[in-house]
């Protein structure tokens, strides 16, 4: 079973993001109660920002793999598994 909220698709409980739509523009917040982020969520992304919880338990390789932002204003995250992002432009 799946919810959505503003386009995005989410697990049941909305723990898991799983996927944001390409076409999805500006800003997006992951909400505080998910705990993790399916690989590939943000795939083409068009969003500009993307800010991750502080409680997010997963993160995984390849979540913005083909944004148009994932090659620039980016930092890796310590700890987590390669070639995640947060998108900051």
């Amino acid at each position: 079973n799946y919810s959505s909220v503003g386009g995005v698709l989410f697990n049941k409980n909305k723990t898991i993001l799983i996927l944001s739509p390409q076409n999805k523009t500006g800003t997006f917040i992951i909400p505080s109660n998910v705990k993790s982020v399916r690989e590939f969520a943000f795939l083409n992304s068009s969003l500009t920002s993307v800010t991750l919880p502080l409680g997010l338990k997963e993160i995984p390789s390849g979540m913005f793999s083909g944004s148009r932002h994932s090659r620039r204003n980016h930092r890796l995250l310590r700890c987590c598994q390669r070639f995640a992002y947060i998108v900051t432009m």
